[in-house]
C-alpha cells in the first residue's frame, strides 16, 4: 500500500484505537463530520476529498452502553457508501471485532447465519474486494486472481507473498442487461441461461449470446492479461451471485468458491482476535 494515496477514516467511537493505528502508521486521520438527528438517525460524511485514493475505516463493531452493535454496523456501512460514493478508488473496513461472527453456520433448522448476512451488506458497500483477497490468499495461496461476478465484475490479484496489487472493475452482468434493456425500447428482460449456440435465432438468444458469451470472453481476456502481470502462474478463483453462470461456459475459473467473502470475514476476525489475545 502507498500510504501517499491512503486515507485513513475512524468514527468517534473507534477513534482513540484508531489514533494509535495511525501513529504508528505514520498517516493522520483523515476529517470528517458525524451528525445525530432527533429522531434517531445519522449521516456521516468524509471533509477530506478521497478521490483515487485508498481509503481506509478503522471501527469494533463491539457494542456498548453509548451505541448498540446495531448502530455501530449502520454506521460504518453508511459512511463506507458515502465514501465509494465519493469515488474512492478502494474502501477496507478494518474491523478490530467483528459482530454476528457466532452464527457462520446453521446449527438448528431455520437458524440464521447471521456471518453471511454481514458478508452481504460489506458487499453491497463495496467493501468487500480486501476480504476477498484475503481469503483467496489463506485458501488458495498466490499468487491468485479472484473474480467476483456481483454488482460489478470485479478481478483482484494477489502475488506469491500475499500482496494485494489492485485489479480492474467492469459493469456486473446483470447491471449489463438492465442498462440495455431500460435504453433499447423494443428490447425485454430475458433469463440468465447459455444460448444452445452464438449465433442467436431470435432477440432473447442473441441477447443471451450477447452477455453470456460475450461476459465470458471479457473476463477470459481479463484474465489472460492479468496471468501475464503475475508471470503466467496465478490460479484463478471465482466468486458472486453470477459466478456459476460464467463457469458452465469457461474453463478460465480453477475454483467457484460462493463463500469467499464470507469466509475473509471470519479469517480477518480470527487474526485480529489472535492479535488481541497476543497484546494482552
Amino acid at each position: 500500500m502507498n500510504l501517499d494515496h491512503a486515507c485513513l477514516f475512524a468514527p468517534a467511537a473507534s477513534r482513540d484505537f484508531a489514533e494509535h493505528v495511525a501513529r504508528h502508521l505514520g498517516v493522520p486521520l483523515a476529517e470528517h463530520e458525524e451528525r445525530d438527528f432527533d429522531d434517531g438517525e445519522h449521516k456521516s460524511r468524509p471533509l477530506a476529498s478521497v478521490r483515487g485514493k485508498d481509503v481506509f475505516v478503522i471501527q469494533s463493531l463491539y457494542g456498548d452502553s453509548q451505541q448498540s452493535v446495531n448502530d455501530k454496523l449502520c454506521r460504518l456501512l453508511f459512511f463506507l457508501g458515502a465514501l465509494r460514493d465519493a469515488s474512492a478508488l478502494r474502501v477496507t473496513a478494518v474491523v478490530p471485532y467483528l459482530c454476528y461472527a457466532r452464527k457462520d453456520r446453521k446449527s438448528q433448522p431455520r437458524d440464521p447465519v447471521t456471518t453471511r448476512y454481514v458478508a452481504m451488506l460489506f458487499e453491497a458497500v463495496g467493501a468487500d474486494r480486501i476480504t476477498d483477497a484475503v481469503a483467496a490468499f489463506r485458501t488458495y495461496g498466490g499468487p491468485v486472481i479472484i473474480v467476483d461476478c456481483g454488482t460489478a465484475t470485479v478481478l483482484d490479484a494477489v502475488t506469491r507473498e500475499g500482496d494485494y496489487l489492485g485489479g480492474a472493475i467492469a459493469p456486473g452482468i446483470q447491471v449489463a442487461v438492465d442498462a440495455l434493456v431500460s435504453h433499447t425500447s423494443m428490447l425485454r428482460r430475458i433469463e440468465l441461461v447459455r444460448p444452445k449456440q452464438a449465433i442467436g435465432r431470435n432477440t432473447v438468444n442473441s441477447m443471451q449470446s450477447g452477455i453470456i458469451y460475450g461476459y465470458a470472453g471479457l473476463i477470459e481476456g481479463l484474465i489472460a492479461r492479468f496471468k501475464q502481470e503475475l508471470d503466467g502462474e496465478a490460479k484463478v478463483v471465482a466468486t458472486g451471485g453470477l459466478a456459476g453462470v460464467i463457469a458452465e461456459e469457461s474453463a478460465a475459473f480453477d475454483f467457484v468458491d460462493p463463500d469467499l467473502t464470507l469466509r475473509g470475514l471470519r479469517i480477518i476476525h480470527e487474526m485480529n482476535s489472535e492479535h488481541d489475545a497476543a497484546s494482552s
